[in-house]
């Protein structure tokens, strides 16, 4: 939905880099507590479409570092600030039990996205993507709320 950043959250982002006119995004989240086992492949499915999604996990010391379908996710819980294809992101991110909490700030030029939302696991074979957010572009601006379910393959 957003870009290919993969996976559950990086689908999520995906859409809103899309939606920003970019075509590749990378997204590093959040620490707080326990972060949930999440590798595996997966089927999801939103309003908007069927994928695949491939989640490797890795921790080293506190630190949790997802890759989603390739692209990482680092669960710190710190603010972070890059810059891919001339557009600015601020991200955080944090993990609970329930799964990871995140929010971003995207931009480029007149146009502007913020999303908040969470990658749940409400079992453990199960994944829930909800995010809420805002696309502004030039003097307009649109609310939107995406919801992705993904059942773990293996």
């Amino acid at each position: 939905f957003w870009l290919r950043l993969g996976g559950i959250l990086i689908r999520l982002l995906s859409f809103a880099i899309h939606i920003l006119g970019l075509s590749v995004f990378a997204c590093y989240p959040a620490v707080g507590g326990a972060c949930p086992s999440l590798a595996g492949k997966y089927s999801c499915e939103s309003e908007f479409e069927r994928s695949t999604m491939i989640i490797d996990q890795s921790t080293v010391g506190a630190v949790t570092t997802y890759s989603i379908d390739g692209e990482i996710l680092i669960a710190d819980g710190t603010s972070h600030n890059y810059k891919m294809a001339e557009v600015e992101i601020v991200y955080s991110a944090r993990c609970s039990e329930k799964g990871i909490y995140y929010d971003l700030e995207a931009g480029k030029e007149s146009q502007k996205i913020w999303v908040s939302g969470i990658l749940e696991q409400p079992r453990e074979d199960e994944l829930k993507v909800m995010s809420r957010g805002i696309l502004s572009e030039n003097d307009r601006s649109e609310s939107f709320y995406h919801r992705m379910t993904c059942l773990r393959i293996y």
